[in-house]
Formats: C-alpha cells, structure tokens, sequence
C-alpha cells in the first residue's frame, strides 16, 4: 500500500501542474478547452482523494494514532508523520475540492472561474510539495523517488 501510494504521487502532481497550467491559460489569455479543463480537474481532485484513502489507512497501519502527541511534537521524524504531513495534506485537498467548486460555476464569467481554480489548485500545490517526504529530507522522513528506490 505505501508503494501505491508513493506511485500516486506522481499522478497528483502530474495532473496538478497540468491544472494549474489550463486555469492560468484560460485567466490570462482566455484560451478554454471546456472538455480538456473539465476533465484535469476532475482526475486531479479524484487522484487526491484516492491519495487520501490510502494516506489515511497507512495513518492507522503505521500506529500513529496510538502515540502520544506530547512525545511526537519532541521528535521531528514522528511529529512530520502525525502532524505536519497529514495536516498539509488534508488542507490542501480542501483547496483542490474548493477550486473544482469554483471551476464549476457556470453563473460566473469565465475569467473569474479560471482565476479562482487557478488560485485555490497553485496554493494547495506549494502546501502538497512542501510536505511531500522527497528524498533530500532527513532520514525517517525521506522516502524515494519512486517505489522500491532508496531515499
């Protein structure tokens, strides 16, 4: 499961960037692909919410429910597990439903649509990268560039 999940990953942020990319075009230039946007969109925040499911069962796998919070906060590896990544994660996927919403609003001109899904997808991508457990972090957090790599 921590392998599928580290796989996704790469999904989330490839389908991601290609949002952000599709809501800038259609802000700026006014350049829409109703189809094309509509389904980035909708793989993205689908990829984040199977990300979530399986982030979620790994949460409780792993034991992190059951330590206290008083020795976490004292341990960086243990505090980034039970605290920062989940939390970072759970916000961001907030902003990925909260940006789909706004896309969606057909009552809206179309360059407020694209600025807001834009705005909401770009803030929820900088929390995603900064708490992703990438390779050049300390060891306890780092995981590999892909499945089966070393950190």
């Amino acid at each position: 499961m921590e392998h599928l999940h580290n796989f996704l990953r790469w999904a989330v942020l490839i389908t991601l960037i290609a949002s952000i990319y599709r809501a800038y075009i259609g802000w700026k230039k006014g350049q829409t692909n109703a189809k094309l946007d509509n389904l980035l969109s909708i793989l993205t925040v689908s990829f984040a919410d199977v990300q979530l499911l399986l982030g979620l069962a790994l949460y409780m796998t792993k034991g992190w429910l059951g330590m206290p919070m008083a020795d976490s906060m004292h341990n960086n590896v243990t505090r980034f597990w039970k605290v920062e990544h989940i939390t970072g994660m759970l916000i961001a996927i907030v902003l990925l439903h909260m940006g789909r919403v706004f896309y969606k609003k057909k009552n809206w001109e179309e360059a407020k649509r694209y600025q807001r899904w834009f705005m909401f997808f770009l803030i929820a991508f900088v929390i995603i990268m900064a708490t992703i457990p990438w390779p050049f972090r300390e060891t306890g957090i780092a995981r590999g560039w892909f499945p089966g790599m070393p950190a």
